[in-house]
This record gives structure tokens, sequence and C-alpha cells, in this order.
């Protein structure tokens, strides 16, 4: 059922595993001082979560080089971190060929930076209340889940999606890099499959790529 249960399990560090075929790979609950390191979550697509990654009231929680490969859900992040002065960062991990890359919660100020987000069905996606209430549909993010005041798609509000001046790689970009410094000189702008509609109707997936 789960690859990786942890629940009030502190001071762990987990390094060089791979999981897959799983319900989730790793379920990772009200548990502190967490390294998660160099591991493979791919394949785990049964039931409704189908997570290679999930994360619940978690604090300073490091995660670094992990591939989360064709999962239902690549990550998802409910209410971590947690405490006042606590961190959840995530650097350097690949998440690819998902359903939904990455889905966030609005109690979710994660920094998430220097990641790639590649090909997956929807690279990002702000959830509504807890993982397991119905998501905003496309990628509205903030706490109606609406989109920004121009009518364009946002990124999930409270997380830190930049640091100094370094973003992730998005494989949907369709910025320019004038300058040739190696980052986008637009913002990132994700912008859900079908105009959204993937979210309502799952049929549409036949359509994809």
């Amino acid at each position: 059922r789960y690859a990786l249960h942890f629940m009030y399990a502190h001071g762990n560090r987990i390094v060089r595993n791979t999981s897959f075929d799983n319900l989730a790979g790793a379920v990772l609950m009200f548990s502190h001082e967490l390294i998660v390191k160099d591991n493979e979550f791919s394949s785990n697509r049964a039931g409704a979560s189908g997570a290679g990654m999930l994360l619940k009231d978690d604090d300073n929680i490091f995660v670094e080089g992990n591939r989360l490969l064709r999962n239902k859900y690549g990550m998802t992040v409910e209410g971590t971190p947690q405490g006042v002065g606590a961190t959840a960062i995530f650097r350097l991990n690949i998440y690819a060929l998902n359903d939904v890359g990455i889905a966030l919660t609005s109690n979710a100020p994660v920094t998430f930076v220097e990641n790639a987000v590649i090909d997956n069905g929807v690279q990002v996606k702000a959830l509504s209340g807890e993982l397991s209430s119905r998501s905003f549909s496309g990628h509205g993010g903030g706490s109606g889940g609406s989109a920004a005041d121009d009518g364009k798609a946002v990124l999930p509000q409270g997380a830190v999606w930049s640091s100094d001046g370094r973003g992730n790689y998005w494989s949907d970009y369709r910025g320019y890099d004038a300058d040739g410094d190696g980052v986008g000189d637009q913002p990132y702008l994700p912008r859900p499959a079908f105009a959204g509609r993937l979210g309502d109707d799952d049929t549409l997936r036949l359509f994809q790529f």
C-alpha cells in the first residue's frame, strides 16, 4: 500500500531508495527534521491519491535530488511547514510524466527552487483545503482558487518559487532569455491543459500528447 509511511517519526534520513507501483511512495506526516535525498518514487498510481510523495504537517524537511516519475501526483503537500520558523525546502528534484506534477494547499509555504518540472499532464495545481477535498480547476492559486486579475493563471500562493534570482525549470515555459544568463526574462505562468477542463473530465487524457 505505502512504500514508506511516517507518523510522528522525527529525525530520519531517507536516502538512495527506489519505490514503485505502490498506492503511494512516501507518506510523511506529523514528522520533524527529515532529509529525503536521492530517491526515486515512480509509478504510484493506485487509488485516489497515487502520490510519489505526500507530505502533511511536517517541519524542517529537506528534499533534494529525488526523481518523482509517472505517478498520479508527483507530490502533494499540505500544512508543511507547520511551525513558526520551520522550513520545507525542495531543490534539484525532478517531477516528470506525472498526471499532476506538484499539488499544494494554500497552507503549504514551501521553498521550491531549482527543480525540474517536465511534461506532467498538469504541472502545478493549487488544492483547496485538505488534500482529500476537491481541487481547484486549472492552476489558479490563492485563497479563492481564482486566476490573477489579468485573467492568467498564477502559481499557488504561499510558496516561494525563486531565490537569489533562480527559479525552476518548467518544460512548458514559453518565455525567452534575451540576455543569455540562463534564466527566463518573463515569469512562468502555468497554462492548464484543455483550458482547465482536464480536472473535470478525465477522459480528455486520451488526447494528451
